[in-house]
């Protein structure tokens, strides 16, 4: 029998890009304040973990964005898809 401990505050990187497509609908709202980051998600997109720890700190706004109407005026930097290819 072994202890595992608990954490609360510290951050995993999921698997795949599941977790992204689950909450699709959700954009954050950007605003003048902090920093806006919009980043392009695709049905294969991989290596969508590199942005993560940003969603920690207080000042930036990350969304995944899916469709077309998702991008709008405002965001500071718009961060193109890396695909996963598969054979």
């Amino acid at each position: 029998m072994g202890l595992i401990p608990f954490f609360q505050d510290i951050l995993i990187d999921p698997e795949g890009s599941v977790v992204i497509q689950e909450d699709r609908g959700i954009l954050k709202p950007i605003g003048p304040s902090g920093v806006n980051i919009g980043a392009l998600g695709l049905p294969a997109i991989s290596n969508f973990t590199d942005l993560e720890a940003l969603t920690i700190e207080q000042d930036v706004v990350l969304n995944y964005l899916f469709y077309p109407d998702d991008l709008e005026e405002g965001y500071d930097f718009l961060d193109p898809p890396r695909y996963q290819e598969y054979d």
